[in-house]
């Protein structure tokens, strides 16, 4: 959606409840305007009768002292602001960088930098991690998820080729083997040729990849 008033205008919005420290205690992601059963046009909404004092307001037009009643609500409201602004704070300085293409994944990515925030507010309650900055949390916590995947076996080995794999990557066995000749598709249908990278119908017999009769000997090499 676009944020007009906002220093990054277009993004996801959600409504978020937090403490004045910036623990986040619930969200609600906005999807647009409610399609619900609209309140009655009697039902009375304020701010409240509970009055907390009185305060000396100027007015503008005639220069007098007015005292004005200030609800408590207001009050309290003052005192506990600033949790949403201050989690912000904390996952725009150290911000996940991993990009994605699903339109889903920033509000994710959002999710795990919020649980990050909570859980290190959590864990500063105690007496030995209570001067312990969010940098070094994370840190500690990255740690942790390295080393619970090697212990288990699930961390993936690094390969030595750059770039994406080829969809049609034929083992160095294959080449040596012969007998290698242009067959045509069974059902015409057209490949990209692994030399030219046009298109064609044909395709080598044991390799399986799409090639023009031109290129049977330099790809076989």
């Amino acid at each position: 959606m676009f944020l007009k008033e906002k220093p990054i205008r277009f993004g996801y919005k959600a409504w978020t409840l937090a403490s004045s420290e910036g623990y986040v205690y619930q969200f609600d992601i906005y999807s647009g305007k409610s399609t619900g059963a609209k309140s009655s046009k009697n039902e009375d909404f304020g701010l409240g009768g509970g009055e907390l004092t009185m305060f000396p307001v100027i007015r503008k037009c005639k220069r007098k002292k007015f005292l004005l009643h200030q609800p408590r609500l207001i009050d309290q409201y003052n005192a506990k602001m600033g949790g949403v602004d201050l989690c912000d704070n904390l996952m725009a300085n150290y911000r996940i960088a991993i990009r994605g293409k699903k339109w889903w994944w920033p509000i994710f990515r959002n999710f795990i930098a919020v649980a990050l925030v909570n859980a290190w507010k959590i864990s500063r309650l105690s007496t030995s991690e209570s001067k312990k900055y969010i940098l070094d949390f994370r840190r500690k916590f990255a740690l942790f998820l390295l080393h619970t995947s090697f212990q288990s076996g699930k961390l993936a080995k690094c390969k030595s080729a750059t770039g994406r794999p080829s969809k049609c990557r034929v083992q160095k066995s294959l080449h040596a083997e012969p007998g290698h000749f242009i067959i045509k598709s069974e059902d015409n249908r057209r490949l990209r040729s692994k030399q030219c990278h046009n298109q064609t119908v044909y395709r080598c017999n044991i390799c399986s990849v799409a090639l023009h009769r031109d290129y049977r000997e330099v790809f076989h090499v």
